[in-house]
C-alpha cells in the first residue's frame, strides 16, 4: 500500500476488502454461508460441479429445482418468503465471489416468481 504524505491522511493498514468485509452484518454473511452449503450439498448428492463453475443458465436450472424440493430439517415445507431469502442469499454469494453470474436475470426471475407458487402449492 501506498503511503499518503502529510497528516490529513493515514495509512490504511490492511486491504481494502477487509473494511468492506468487517461493514457486512455478521448474522447476514452466517446465514449466506448456511444456505450456500445446503445448495453445495445438493448439487453434491446430484453429482454437480461447485456452485462457481456453472454457467448462468444451468445455475438457474439447477436452483429450481433446489426450490423446488428443499425441505427443513423438520421435514415440513419452506414458506415463499424462505424460499426467496434462499434466493437471495445464493444471489449474494455468487456476488461476493465475483463470479460474473447471477441469478436474478429477468427471464430467471420469471421462471422463479413461478417456482415460488409451485413451491407454495405443494
Amino acid at each position: 500500500m501506498a503511503e499518503c504524505s502529510g497528516s490529513r491522511f493515514k495509512p490504511l493498514g490492511r486491504p481494502i476488502e477487509e473494511y468492506i468485509t468487517d461493514q457486512e452484518n455478521k448474522n447476514t454473511r452466517a446465514k449466506t454461508q448456511k444456505d450456500v452449503n445446503l445448495l453445495a450439498t445438493f448439487l453434491l448428492e446430484k453429482n454437480e460441479q461447485k456452485i462457481e463453475k456453472f454457467q448462468p443458465e444451468e445455475l438457474n436450472r439447477c436452483v429450481i429445482e433446489f426450490i423446488l424440493s428443499v425441505k427443513r430439517k423438520d421435514g415440513q415445507d419452506y414458506g415463499p418468503s424462505s424460499l426467496r431469502g434462499l434466493f437471495s442469499n445464493f444471489n449474494r454469494y455468487l456476488k461476493s465471489a465475483n463470479t460474473q453470474r447471477v441469478l436474478s436475470k429477468t427471464l430467471c426471475l420469471i421462471k422463479q416468481e413461478n417456482v415460488w407458487k409451485l413451491a407454495a402449492n405443494n
